[in-house]
């Protein structure tokens, strides 16, 4: 037992805790009540007698409201009967005095791990409410058609049930009013509207007579002294005009336009001003935003531009190293158209790598494939001159780079759908542009494999095992090439 007063735990046979020396004596007597009365709720609740459950339970919880069991079971009870709302308060309640190994959590994550169903029943309590409402303006047709929405949604909606029954009898059709009580029935076997208003379709079905109270089960005694008295019915007299209800009527009127336009009027004017500058707000928000996303862009532009004339500079200047050389040379001639061509793949490449940097992409493939190729055929054995083989090296070193891993990408694609002649085509290109990528040389020995080509692919496994000494796919490589070895 835990002491109310200070929490320490306090044996069962004692009636003064050792600590604080609070009496338990009553707190026992109470917390056995409270028990009992839990016990005597769960009995009825395991026969379907939830109203009685609920009166039971609710007495546990006035001697003990920490019995975290009795406000469970309340809550599933509740939950039985359609009440949701007021289920998962009680196992709210029951978690705040009990946050640890408490069932409450259980059933909460239940319904909360299917949103469908939650939104259902919360659907199912605003159609409620507006099907009441619905009722009491005496528009009965609508709040049936409400509430049968609502009991499709939530079949165990007892109060949706009740209130549908009550105007079907309303309506005289005692026999869907039947049908769905004894479906309430099933649910609660002891509710006592759903009793009365049973009692009251089996009175009317007899032959009786409907009464103001539905409570009585019994027919009323139509003769002797409980006899009706009968009234004398009251002469007819024609009514007179009354111009009082016409002035009342044009009153009524004139305060209906007063309170329109004192009222209802200037909020309207006040919410449309107030709407007009929030969107006056967004509109300037939104211009500011376009405003510094031009200005972004025209830095860009400009430090492109900067770009692009270091380029040229750089390419006058690269041009200017061989002015002297004619272009009816039979060898530096060529050498200059080849690098003018490899240059002006090269400007293109670097301005779009530049602008998609700036943006966290990746340069154009056909840009970089076209310099890388340009730069390819450039016969560099032709001279010796230090400032042309720096620019042409400068330019080798990032784009065959890029150029090697977009080959590889296309060439490991080719491979993966077993289209081996691309795949060795680009994978050769790959190499070519860098002759140590490891996965590159890999790959292409494993096409020259499968097409059977076992020389050509012992070629690029060696080159794997000269070239990368230290790549992780050595130990692939070898087992590889010792077996096409074996099948020559």
């Amino acid at each position: 037992m835990i002491c109310p007063r200070c929490g320490n735990l306090v044996a069962a046979r004692r009636n003064i805790c050792e600590a604080c020396g609070y009496d338990l004596s009553v707190y026992k007597k109470v917390t056995h009540v409270s028990n009992r009365y839990y016990n005597q709720g769960l009995e009825k609740a395991k026969v379907r007698d939830l109203s009685g459950a609920v009166v039971l339970l609710k007495k546990s919880l006035e001697m003990n409201k920490t019995n975290t069991n009795a406000r469970n079971l309340l809550g599933l009870v509740y939950f039985e009967m359609g009440e949701t709302v007021a289920a998962i308060s009680e196992w709210v309640i029951s978690k705040h005095f009990q946050a640890k190994e408490n069932d409450a959590d259980v059933y909460m994550d239940v319904i909360q791990s299917n949103p469908e169903k939650l939104e259902g029943y919360n659907q199912a309590i605003r159609k409620y409410n507006m099907a009441l409402e619905s009722a009491k303006q005496g528009t009965v047709d609508l709040a049936i058609i409400q509430l049968k929405k609502v009991i499709a949604l939530h079949p165990k909606f007892l109060r949706a049930n009740h209130l549908l029954a009550l105007l079907y009898m309303k309506n005289s059709e005692y026999e869907r009013a039947r049908r769905i009580l004894l479906k309430c029935k099933k649910v609660d076997i002891a509710n006592t509207t759903t009793l009365r208003y049973l009692s009251e379709i089996n009175r009317v079905a007899s032959g009786g007579v409907a009464t103001e109270n539905p409570d009585s089960s019994q027919d009323d005694d139509y003769t002797g002294a409980n006899a009706p008295i009968i009234m004398k019915e009251n002469e007819y007299k024609e009514e007179k005009p009354n111009i009082m209800n016409f002035i009342n009527l044009i009153v009524g009127v004139l305060i209906g336009l007063a309170v329109v336009s004192l009222l209802i009027l200037p909020t309207r004017e006040n919410q449309i001003k107030a709407q007009y500058e929030a969107e006056r707000l967004d509109y300037s928000d939104e211009l500011n935003s376009k405003i510094a996303t031009i200005d972004s862009q025209a830095t860009k532009i400009s430090s492109l531009e900067t770009t692009n004339e270091e380029l040229k500079q750089s390419l006058a200047e690269a041009t200017g190293q061989v002015e002297y050389v004619s272009v009816e040379d039979p060898v530096y001639g060529e050498l200059y158209r080849q690098l003018s061509a490899a240059i002006e793949s090269y400007i293109p490449y670097e301005v779009d790598k530049e602008m998609t940097a700036s943006n966290d992409g990746t340069a154009s493939e056909e840009l970089c494939l076209a310099a890388a190729q340009a730069l390819a055929g450039v016969d560099m054995t032709v001279t010796q001159d230090a400032n042309i083989i720096a620019l042409y090296e400068s330019m080798t070193t990032v784009v065959f780079s890029e150029a090697s891993t977009f080959t590889y990408v296309s060439g490991r694609a080719y491979y993966d759908a077993g289209d081996y002649e691309n795949a060795i085509a680009d994978l050769t290109k790959s190499v070519v542009y860098n002759p140590y990528y490891d996965r590159a040389l890999y790959y292409l020995g494993k096409a020259y494999q499968d097409i059977e080509s076992n020389e050509r692919a012992a070629y690029y496994y060696t080159q794997l095992l000269e070239n990368c000494p230290d790549s992780t796919l050595t130990g692939y490589a070898a087992d590889r090439l010792a077996a096409v070895s074996g099948q020559n």
